[in-house]
């Protein structure tokens, strides 16, 4: 019988402030180190592609040390780390344009008061746009038109209006698109509640053919471990095949392991492919069935390392 596993939605007030932390030191300092390495060089799109993958390892990686099983709050830590490293982002541009600002009131009048000059800009960028601060300041930028340089030589891109808004949302949705996305997966792998452990890395259990699939899956939903043990081969069967593999906690002889069962093809090209077909929890005397028919050398990634 294998049951749906589904995340326990648990996060520690420690993991709180610590994800907490991450996110908002973690996306200002990404959005702040990128706002000025683009003063240099910035490849258009792929930059954030890379800076969005940064933020998303970070938040991976805290996920795991603080044993966060909540994908909602993963998911919003995400979105949230994205979006400030996109305002920090923009916040270094914002700054340099408001500093030269500065800079030619001061030429025309050297006895203005600082006050007074940041006063006088947000007045300039609410006439000129009908909004103040760094909203007045994109409208501007979309007015007078944006030029993105593409790699470290002189070719650069206008563009404006309407196309300067949709590279901004296009970019903001790559940066909050990446940590999301890998904030979601990690809070969502399986995780044994009883060890407070996340499971171990999969382990190959053996192929069976394309043809006896559906019935291992019937044997397998129905608790049937023996007839689907004595349908498992090795890597010798060719493709097309279902593969299974097995992940464990600590304790496998006593808690549920987590099982996956996926359909492995050859493409046009000759590439082979997955297709997930089944996966859930085991109890710890079909894992151990199971297991008694591994007898063939692992495929792909092997062994039950811990982590956590």
């Amino acid at each position: 019988m294998i049951q749906t596993y589904k995340p326990s939605n648990r996060v520690s007030l420690i993991g709180l402030i610590g994800l907490a932390l991450t996110v908002l030191s973690g996306g200002v300092a990404l959005g702040i180190g990128a706002g000025y390495i683009s003063r240099y060089v910035w490849v258009i799109l792929l930059f954030p592609l890379i800076v969005g993958g940064v933020a998303g390892g970070m938040l991976a990686f805290m996920i795991k040390r603080l044993h966060l099983r909540n994908p909602g709050v993963a998911l919003f830590a995400g979105l949230l780390m994205g979006t400030l490293c996109f305002g920090a982002f923009h916040s270094i541009e914002y700054m340099e344009f408001r500093s030269e600002m500065v800079a030619a009131v001061i030429k025309e009048d050297p006895a203005s008061e600082p006050a007074q000059i940041e006063s006088f800009i947000d007045f300039s960028l609410q006439e000129e746009t009908g909004s103040s601060g760094i909203i007045g300041y994109f409208k501007l930028m979309a007015r007078e038109g944006i030029s993105l340089r593409i790699g470290k030589g002189n070719a650069k891109l206008a563009l404006h209006g309407t196309l300067a808004w949709i590279y901004w949302a296009i970019e903001f949705l790559i940066f909050i698109a990446f940590p999301a996305l890998v904030a979601l997966n990690g809070a969502d792998e399986p995780y044994c509640e009883q060890c407070r452990r996340w499971y171990g890395e999969e382990a190959y259990l053996g192929s069976v053919q394309l043809a006896n699939t559906e019935n291992f899956l019937a044997l397998l939903q129905s608790g049937a471990s023996g007839g689907a043990a004595t349908l498992l081969g090795g890597a010798s069967i060719e493709l097309p095949r279902a593969s299974v593999y097995l992940r464990s906690c600590r304790q496998p002889g006593l808690h549920a392991s987590h099982l996956s069962v996926t359909k492995q093809s050859l493409s046009g090209k000759g590439e082979t492919y997955s297709e997930p077909l089944l996966s859930g929890l085991i109890s710890p005397q079909i894992a151990s069935e199971l297991r008694r028919t591994n007898t063939q050398p692992a495929e792909g990634v092997a062994g039950m390392a811990q982590t956590g």
